[in-house]
């Protein structure tokens, strides 16, 4: 009778064993465990990433006068706001790094920095983001600011006697890639060769292109050449059109 009950006991603990260790099912009907039909997590079914279905924009907002490698110098504080629903808004980092969440459609932001402390106020801007420019891996892009008090002097830096015209706009094209050409019109352009070159010359083909002191007109312009981006951008007085394109 011992060695019956010990075999009795060695069969029940083994067959226990045998279903800790291969999930026995039950085959008799019951119910299933909850786990398997619970929903599926919301989160797989959603796109990876920070921003859900859009997209993270990412780029430098830099002085005008900073070069990068020598006494750079960010646009820190300044506030980049969609003008659109939802409105998202994000404020520059000490470098001048902005981040922000936009829809995979073209967008405008508007861009300030009001503050009279540290280097003052800055020339607003609006913001011209498409994702076929910034939405892919890797991309970003780099936008100078020109403050107030300067902007005179930096304008005339670039071309001899040539003011900044607070009753015109100004438009500042970002070419991400290869330089290639770009006009607005028959307008006067101006090209630096990017963010360590704070120097600009007459020409349509440069890493950032230039336009200064455009007529406003009835608010809108079209961009020539062969490029990926925005075409047709705002112009408002006393206000920087940035826009980037690859």
């Amino acid at each position: 009778m011992t060695r019956l009950g010990s075999t009795v006991i060695a069969i029940t603990v083994a067959a226990t064993a045998g279903c800790t260790l291969s999930a026995c099912s039950d085959d008799t009907g019951g119910d299933i465990d909850a786990a398997v039909d619970a929903p599926v997590d919301v989160a797989i079914d959603t796109p990876d990433g920070p921003c859900g279905a859009g997209y993270q924009m990412t780029g430098e907002y830099i002085d005008w006068e900073s070069p990068t490698l020598m006494g750079f110098d960010g646009v820190e504080d300044s506030v980049w706001t969609m003008t659109t629903p939802p409105n998202t808004s994000a404020t520059t980092a000490p470098n001048g790094r902005v981040i922000i969440c936009l829809p995979r459609e073209t967008v405008r932001l508007t861009v300030t920095r009001t503050a009279t402390t540290g280097p003052g106020p800055y020339v607003g801007a609006i913001f011209v983001a498409d994702p076929a420019v910034l939405a892919s891996s890797g991309a970003s892009f780099s936008a100078r600011g020109l403050r107030v008090a300067a902007a005179d002097t930096s304008y005339g830096a670039i071309v001899s006697k040539m003011t900044f015209d607070a009753t015109r706009a100004h438009v500042f094209v970002h070419k991400r890639g290869a330089p290639t050409a770009v006009t607005l019109g028959a307008q006067a352009s101006y090209v630096s060769d990017g963010d360590n070159d704070t120097t600009w010359e007459a020409g349509a083909s440069g890493t950032f292109v230039l336009f200064p002191n455009v007529p406003v007109g009835n608010g809108t312009a079209t961009l020539g050449g062969t490029f990926t981006g925005p075409t047709s951008i705002p112009l408002q007085a006393n206000t920087f059109t940035i826009v980037p394109i690859s």
